[in-house]
């Protein structure tokens, strides 16, 4: 996580603190190419050259992340937890 914008590791923190993203595991992550859906962690577009994860629950719309955000996102659920 060292070289992890500190702002954007703030803003997922921001949004897990508000209930904007969740803190569970979820059910299901599919991996596949972008679907120019905004990230849930950065809000910018996922470009159809990226890999897009798409996280799956079953009481939460599904939400998709840029693969290093998704990065940041798990990293930030475990903090929290402890």
């Amino acid at each position: 996580m060292a070289d992890v914008p500190e702002s954007l590791a703030r803003i997922v923190r921001s949004k897990l603190t508000a209930g904007t993203l969740p803190h569970d595991d979820p059910q299901t992550v599919t991996a596949r190419n972008g679907s120019a859906e905004s990230c849930a962690a950065c809000d910018q577009t996922i470009q159809l050259s990226q890999i897009e994860l798409e996280v799956h629950y079953r009481n939460w719309p599904t939400i998709s992340f840029h693969f290093g955000c998704y990065r940041i996102w798990e990293a930030e659920r475990q903090r929290s937890a402890n």
